[in-house]
């Protein structure tokens, strides 16, 4: 905000100077009105020429004046539409550089605010030199599709590789337009020239003068004056008066042309009635004008100009003089209307910034507002600054000061820069949020909850800026680490529940529409007679029974409850009727035969009197079947994982003894066991792969093979063919084909087919037989001549004795070392008849019965 109010406060305007001041302050009326008295003794005609010529000067000045304000509103008219104009550029292109990535939304934004303004824009290569982000305005230039002259205004993007966006202004359309929003006098011209004295706007007939100089004999309004009034001659060559005034901005200037016989008429029109009537008043006249103007005109000037200097002072307070004068007294009445609107203004400018600042220093919580590509701070407001325990520069890049303000876990690690909300939100384009202690800038230790959101133009865009907010929640923590506060807060919440549900009884119309629209079965019942008084809509959902015998009938929810339950809900009964709060669980026989849990709260309700028995009984029963079902789950699933890491890690420990008995070399040593066992493992993992992405039901076996055997399949022409229809398999069966695919390739890569001696192949195919039953064989061809091992090594001892007992009951393993190449032949139950998941899940119950 300090920005914003050196801005404000750099936008005043001085009062321009008036042209030819010095020589009206070397000319003042006392002067001249001591020369009237002076020649008060020449002849009558002399007097009266004087007369005359004063008045055709007065009519002269009048014009130089009007000349002059109406160049300065001409001016006025122009900066407004540049600036209207800058301001539009300057909003377009402060969404480009998000846009640029998505020129179609950068060119819907521009078509929707050029058919609005009534200009165009355009993407062009950007000028090296450009200052990025401010706006220039070039050259004249003609539109080679319509022929019209135009006025481009110029915006060097920022960060846009190099782009610039141009709006093109229509000469006549935009600032001919705005000259003609300026009354001018009959026969008067208002231009507006640029730097090389072209014409860039005319009223009238712009159409004619458009991008023609200005006459040679003119060209002095481009010199070193800013303003003024000189004698000229207009494009057309005729003589006029023009008044300029240089635009800072652009280098324009802008002139009003007055015809030259409007203001040399003067004193041919002064000159005859002085002549008619000058001669009676001869004299009288000098006498009572000098008399009468030192007191009626000299005196409310200067208090004029005391009023006028004390207007362009903020908040200096502006005297109004009186006078018999109908022009001053305008005058005075303009000045304390200016002043009046001054002051209007001010207000109201002070009064909107007090309350944006009210705004965001009454934020609660820390807000930053970051861009998407740079990482560049673009916002941050104070509570944000509180919470870090310094400030920070607008346009610093976060992730560069990061480590100034160090997070940790609640476990204490420490967070890398990237790891951090900002980061992911940046690095992935979705929403992320953290919990992490921060250390400030004072070394103070915080809780944050810190939570990243990317901001889009569109769904499908690319996110443009990261909105980012902290929130301090020590509180929150440190009531977490209290377990009993904990519970005490929930007792809390549940008493003021009843004793809401007490407050909602004593008004039966609120209590009823809460009741009605509560998922919860609410009662309230008699504690003596226990006959209903009220029964909501949800006890007739729960139960399954109409609501009209629930009422009637208070004893058919009883008959509905477990039979080894009902005991529970009758001493709850029994102990709010004697005035205590209970709450307990049990199960309901639904009238359609569910089996649900409910969790029901009965308490008792009194009057305002606190007598001890209490007036009614109120109950609260919700569903919570869903939860006692995901606590259930929950118990199920931990118990599988134990049972499958256990199983895992018995594999892995087979797996390494076994590869170890088989690289029993002492000079090879680990060397040795290290590349097989590995390997080994890997084909495991591959499996576990696969099962996780199905949740551990199972896989498929073109799958498996494909994972399995893709170290040997790599290549143009694979060297190992898969064949078989779509084949599911579970999830022991799939660990011991991962093991048992990955032995028979190493082999046939060592000793058989695919060894890099040969040019052999094998092949893996599969079918479904009859009965459930699935038949696979693996054969290779084209190798060596293949002998029985003469040691049994793990592969030989997998395929051979484990892997038939993992594929289910029944199956068999068959090795045939035919001299062309190797056989396995294998037959196995599919896994939908293998009874494998309820095996496991049998093993899984009687773990989790004997933990």
């Amino acid at each position: 905000m300090d920005g914003f109010r050196e801005f404000q406060a750099g936008g005043e305007v001085s009062a321009p100077a008036v042209p030819g001041q010095a020589e009206a302050a070397r000319r003042g009326i006392r002067s001249r009105l001591a020369v009237l008295v002076l020649v008060l003794l020449l002849p009558v005609w002399s007097f009266a020429g004087l007369v005359a010529w004063r008045m055709a000067e007065a009519e002269r000045a009048a014009i130089s004046r009007d000349g002059t304000e109406a160049a300065r509103a001409v001016a006025a008219a122009v900066e407004r539409d540049l600036t209207a104009l800058s301001a539009a550029l300057t909003a377009l292109g402060t969404a480009a550089p998000g846009a640029v990535r998505d020129p179609q939304a950068l060119r819907a934004q521009a078509e929707a605010l050029g058919a609005l303004m009534g200009v165009g824009f355009s993407m062009e290569p950007a000028n090296p030199r450009a200052v990025p982000g401010s706006v220039t305005v070039g050259r004249f230039e003609i539109d080679s599709g319509t022929g019209a002259g135009r006025v481009p205004l110029i915006l060097a993007l920022p960060g846009s590789g190099g782009q610039q966006l141009v709006l093109h202004s229509d000469a006549i359309g935009v600032w001919s337009a705005a000259l003609g929003r300026v009354a001018l006098p009959p026969g008067w011209v208002a231009d507006v020239a640029d730097g090389e004295g072209r014409i860039l706007a005319r009223v009238p007939n712009p159409e004619r003068f458009v991008g023609q100089f200005v006459h040679p004999e003119t060209r002095f309004v481009l010199g070193a004056a800013t303003s003024g009034w000189r004698r000229g001659l207009s494009r057309e060559g005729a003589p006029v008066d023009v008044a300029w005034r240089r635009i800072a901005a652009t280098g324009w200037t802008v002139m009003v042309g007055v015809p030259a016989e409007a203001v040399d008429g003067a004193f041919a029109r002064a000159l005859w009635p002085v002549l008619a009537g000058g001669g009676l008043f001869a004299l009288l006249v000098p006498l009572t004008i000098s008399i009468w103007g030192a007191r009626r005109i000299v005196r409310p000037l200067s208090a004029l100009e005391r009023s006028a200097t004390a207007l362009g002072v903020r908040g200096a307070t502006v005297p109004l003089p009186r006078s018999d004068i109908r022009e001053i007294d305008a005058v005075c009445r303009a000045i304390a209307a200016a002043a009046a609107e001054r002051d209007e203004r001010e207000a109201a400018r002070e009064a909107s910034e007090a309350r944006l600042l009210s705004v965001l220093d009454h934020l609660t919580v820390g807000v930053a507002l970051t861009d998407a590509g740079s990482g560049r701070l673009l916002f941050i407001n104070r509570r944000m600054v509180e919470i870090l325990g310094q400030p920070i520069p607008i346009g610093s890049v976060l992730a560069d000061r990061a480590e100034e303000w160090p997070a940790y876990t609640a476990e204490g690690r420490r967070l890398a820069t990237e790891e951090r909300p900002l980061a992911r939100a940046i690095r992935t384009e979705r929403p992320a949020n953290a919990d992490y202690r921060l250390r400030r800038a004072d070394g103070k230790m915080v809780w944050l909850r810190v939570a990243a959101v990317p901001m889009r133009e569109r769904p499908e865009a690319p996110p443009n800026a990261i909105a980012s907010v902290l929130v301090d929640v020590g509180d929150e923590y440190a009531a977490a680490q209290a377990l009993g506060e904990q519970v005490e807060a929930e007792a809390a919440a549940r008493r003021e529940a009843m004793a809401a549900a007490a407050a909602l009884a004593a008004s039966e119309e609120r209590f009823r529409r809460f009741a009605e629209a509560s998922p919860d079965a609410v009662w309230i019942q008699s504690p003596a007679a226990r006959t209903a008084i009220y029964v909501s809509p949800a006890a007739a959902q729960l139960s399954g029974l109409p609501l009209a015998q629930l009422v009637a009938d208070p004893g058919a929810w009883m008959a509905q409850v477990a039979p080894e339950d009902r005991e529970k809900l009758q001493q709850a009964m029994v102990a709010a009727a004697a005035g205590r709060s209970s709450e307990i669980e049990y199960r309901m026989r639904r009238a359609d035969g569910v089996t649900i849990w409910l969790r029901d709260a009965a308490f008792p309700i009194r009057d305002t009197t606190r007598t001890p028995s209490p007036l009614r009984i109120g109950r609260l029963a919700r569903d919570v079947t869903s939860q006692k079902e995901a606590e259930t789950r929950q118990a199920l699933l931990i118990a599988e994982l134990n049972h499958r890491v256990k199983n895992t890690l018995a594999t892995v420990l087979s797996i390494a003894q076994q590869t170890a008995r088989g690289n029993a070399d002492p000079d090879g040593g680990l060397a040795a066991f290290l590349p097989v066992f590995r390997a080994r493992i890997q084909a495991l993992a591959r499996g576990h792969d696969l099962l996780t992405a199905s949740t551990w039901q199972g896989a498929q076996l073109d799958a498996l093979a494909e994972a399995v055997l893709s170290p040997w399949r790599a290549g143009q022409v694979p060297r190992i063919a898969l064949d078989g229809p779509a084949l599911w398999l579970g999830p022991r069966q799939a660990l011991a084909l991962a093991l048992a695919l990955h032995e028979l390739a190493t082999n046939a890569a060592k000793h058989g087919a695919l060894s890099p001696e040969s040019t052999g192949q094998a092949e893996l195919t599969w079918r479904i037989a009859a009965e459930g039953r699935a038949e696979m064989c693996w054969r290779e061809s084209g190798g060596p001549p293949v002998t029985p091992p003469r040691h049994e090594g793990f592969g030989s001892r997998l395929l051979g004795r484990g892997l038939a007992a993992e594929l289910g009951r029944g199956a068999s393993v068959v090795l045939r070392y035919q001299v062309d190449g190797l056989v396995a032949a294998l037959e196995f139950p599919i896994a939908a008849a293998a009874g494998e998941d309820a095996a496991g899940m049998d093993a899984v119950g009687k773990e989790k019965s004997e933990s």
